[in-house]
């Protein structure tokens, strides 16, 4: 038989002593983590307090020139730096922003403007063409009073032929102003987009006032007003100017001598050549005795 013998208490006492210093190395190291996390804790938390702290201000104030102080020069400091620079970006598009919302407001105004211009203009030119159609049915009677008066003259069997011819003429001659009319108030549309045109071509001044002349000397007849053509200086067979119109100017201005002249008065339309420039002219003056027209119409 054999009889073994060890003694557990050299080895316990070791085992004791190995726990008693890991423990206290343990320990140690405990509180020298603790003393760095308190650190590290302070190195960190105060960079991203500084953060949350700007980023808070900015939120609240609306106000992009706050900056975040840079507290260190590690990675820390990098990211202040990146966020500085991120609010650089928003304070420049938020100033840009600014001005393109002051440049759309003036444009919004400036555009208001225009609108109530084009509304006026509108409206104007609704007015316009109202005077226009008013004064083109006052045209439109007046070469048909003479086509109906000189209608009447061809039934009369008392006519010479000669007179007959006059009145034919004459009744022509204002149909083709009738037509005229018709045609400009047809071209209206012309008229409201400007594109409306002024012929300048050779015109038979004499025949063309002789027209005029036979035209209104029927309406000034029924009133009793005297109405004459005088012819001043040389003046020469044909010019250059829109018949059209300046019949149409003729006739409104002698027609409305006649509606202010009194009966028993008298309408005069001088023609008289003048220069102007050493370019030859023709004025045209209606001369009554109604109540005229006021210096400042």
């Amino acid at each position: 038989s054999l009889l073994l013998r060890y003694d557990l208490k050299p080895m316990l006492a070791k085992r004791r002593l190995s726990i008693l210093v890991g423990t206290g190395i343990g320990i140690v190291a405990i509180i020298l983590a603790l003393f760095l996390a308190i650190r590290l804790k302070r190195i960190i938390n105060r960079p991203i307090q500084e953060l949350v702290r700007t980023t808070r201000q900015v939120s609240e104030t609306k106000n992009y020139g706050v900056r975040a102080k840079k507290l260190s020069d590690d990675e820390f400091g990098d990211l202040t730096d990146q966020f500085n620079a991120m609010l650089d970006k928003i304070q420049l598009n938020d100033v840009e922003l600014q001005q393109a919302n002051d440049t759309l407001e003036q444009r919004v105004q400036s555009r208001t403007k225009e609108l109530e211009r084009a509304k006026n203009l509108a409206e104007q030119a609704s007015r316009s063409k109202s005077n226009f159609l008013a004064n083109m049915s006052h045209e439109i009677r007046t070469p048909m009073t003479a086509i109906l008066g000189y209608g009447d003259m061809l039934l009369d069997p008392d006519q010479s032929p000669s007179e007959k011819l006059d009145a034919i003429q004459t009744v022509r001659r204002n149909g083709q102003h009738l037509l005229s009319i018709i045609n400009d108030i047809l071209d209206i549309s012309k008229i409201e987009a400007g594109q409306m045109t002024v012929e300048c071509i050779e015109v038979p001044l004499v025949e063309l006032v002789a027209d005029i002349a036979s035209l209104m000397r029927i309406r000034a007849d029924e009133r009793g007003i005297d109405f004459a053509v005088d012819y001043r200086g040389t003046i020469p067979q044909t010019i250059r100017s829109d018949p059209t119109r300046l019949r149409q100017m003729l006739i409104n201005l002698v027609t409305n001598a006649i509606k202010f002249t009194p009966a028993s008065g008298c309408i005069r339309l001088i023609v008289q050549m003048q220069k102007a420039d050493d370019q030859p002219i023709i004025r045209f003056y209606i001369q009554d005795t109604g109540i005229g027209i006021p210096d400042d119409k």
